[in-house]
């Protein structure tokens, strides 16, 4: 959404608590003056884990005056850290339900949509039904009134239309 200043990135195990209570994160994407790039780079130091972070260039850019800008994402989970696997799981779960989304405002049914996974590039057709604990990989597709589990795993699989797969590893 809107642009606003920023002063430092911090890593959450190296944040203060105040830091931690911030809302905001730290996306991972940059965009910089390359000249300016190659002069700061040689500058960076490695801070107390030992570790030389790119993200201390924000507050080396701060220092040295230089225009330093967030821009703040509409939607909260397009900036989710990824530290640990609690968290990489978080991150895969927001992924996964957007996917269902998706299907769903398109004419799929999902039967408890939480317990089935979609990869990103399944094709649904508009009236598929996939019942519980079904999981769709690859480059599978699925025809119009098909009816695809319970507990039935396709992979790279292409179904025509008004079948029914039931239990089934393809």
């Amino acid at each position: 959404m809107g642009g606003s200043c920023a002063t430092r990135v911090v890593e959450v195990r190296l944040a203060t608590k105040e830091e931690r209570g911030l809302l905001e994160s730290n996306l991972g994407a940059y965009a910089a003056d390359v000249a300016w790039l190659r002069s700061a780079i040689p500058l960076l130091v490695p801070n107390e884990t030992g570790e030389v972070f790119l993200t201390d260039l924000v507050a080396l850019a701060t220092r040295q005056g230089q225009r330093v800008a967030a821009h703040k994402t509409g939607d909260p989970d397009e900036g989710r850290g990824v530290n640990t696997r609690v968290e990489l799981a978080a991150v895969e779960d927001v992924l996964r339900r957007r996917i269902r989304e998706r299907h769903m405002l398109a004419g799929v049914t999902f039967h408890d949509p939480e317990s089935s996974l979609v990869d990103a590039d399944v094709e649904l057709a508009a009236d598929v039904v996939v019942e519980r604990g079904s999981i769709l990989e690859g480059s599978t597709r699925v025809g119009s009134g098909t009816r695809i589990g319970p507990y039935s795993i396709l992979r790279d699989s292409t179904v025509g239309e008004r079948c029914k797969v039931e239990a089934s590893v393809l």
